[in-house]
């Protein structure tokens, strides 16, 4: 199922993670198993299958903002790929203005907007620190303090 992105703490944004459950909830009631199986991978920690997903959900077209969000967020914090994610948050600022994680994305693109640059010229660096912040605790020191 779709529940295992919903289990994972993420103390840097609880609202979040109670909006990708409402979200999972909402898509699970109206019986979209395509959308399920989406989020299912996007919380996946195989990184090729997340890659994919998250090609998939960025793909032009018609897209769900929330699943867009859950792309946009696993970029950030699974892949430690802040350019694609301010590109998906940048989407749904655009396409779905009154979509209710469209303000959530306003500010998280905007904090990463931050770390990578009005043009993207720090993106790689911003790439590298996510690299860094996620494995940190898994990596030897000497490895982390360079």
């Amino acid at each position: 199922m779709g529940y295992t992105l919903l289990a994972a703490a993420d103390v840097r944004g609880p609202a979040v993670l109670a909006l990708l459950a409402a979200a999972a909830l909402a898509g699970v009631a109206s019986g979209a198993p395509e959308r399920a199986a989406v989020l299912d991978a996007l919380s996946s920690e195989d990184r090729g299958r997340l890659e994919r997903a998250v090609a998939a959900v960025a793909a032009p077209g018609d897209a769900d903002p929330d699943v867009l969000f859950a792309a946009a967020r696993a970029c950030e914090d699974k892949l430690g790929d802040p350019g694609r994610a301010v590109a998906l948050y940048d989407r749904i600022a655009g396409e779905y203005p009154s979509a209710r994680v469209a303000a959530a994305a306003v500010r998280r693109a905007a904090a990463l907007r931050a770390l990578i640059g009005p043009h993207g010229e720090t993106a790689a660096l911003a790439g590298e620190l996510a690299q860094l912040i996620a494995h940190a605790d898994a990596t030897p020191a000497g490895e982390v303090i360079r």
